[in-house]
């Protein structure tokens, strides 16, 4: 709530009518019904279902590329693929918390830590793949296709965060 209180003040309202706007969202939040409260647990848990099997598909989406892309392109392709994804699951996260009104910690670590295990998956299966097949594709080392699509994929993540936190006057 103090992020909403400077975001409010920074908008010209007065110390009276934030503290106004955030007792009234804490009285809204305390009336809730029990059955509002589970269907907002059950909406963040269908998310984070559906956010996981995102980063599967993903993940075999990756096969094709990972078979036939090597070096300084694979890379850009990685990392524009984790940001887009990354994009993707900010914006929801961001929805997600307005809803919420409690900052989501669990989906902002536990997905990329996903997307970090299914990537090294697919890149060994790939590797093994290219060997299968005996392509001139050069294999890949999972720790390093994994990182760089993590990283990419946390960017927008880490952007958001950083431009939402209060700043000093």
């Amino acid at each position: 709530m103090t992020q909403l209180h400077t975001i409010l003040e920074r908008k010209g309202w007065s110390e009276q009518e934030v503290q106004h706007a955030l007792r009234s969202l804490e009285e809204a939040e305390q009336k809730k019904s029990p059955f509002i409260r589970a269907l907002d647990t059950f909406v963040i848990w269908l998310f984070l279902i559906i956010a996981i099997l995102g980063t599967f598909i993903v993940s075999v989406v990756l096969v094709p590329i990972l078979v036939i892309m090597q070096g300084a392109m694979l890379y850009a392709m990685l990392a524009g693929m984790g940001v887009f994804f990354g994009f993707l699951l900010t914006s929801v996260l961001v929805h997600l918390e307005k809803v919420q009104t409690k900052p989501l910690i669990m989906p902002s670590i536990f997905l990329p830590a996903i997307a970090l295990i299914n990537v090294y998956i697919i890149t060994r299966f790939s590797n093994d793949l290219i060997e299968l097949l005996k392509l001139p594709t050069i294999s890949h080392s999972p720790a390093i296709v994994s990182v760089v699509y993590v990283a990419a994929f946390v960017i927008p993540h880490t952007i958001h965060h950083f431009s939402q936190a209060p700043q000093s006057q």
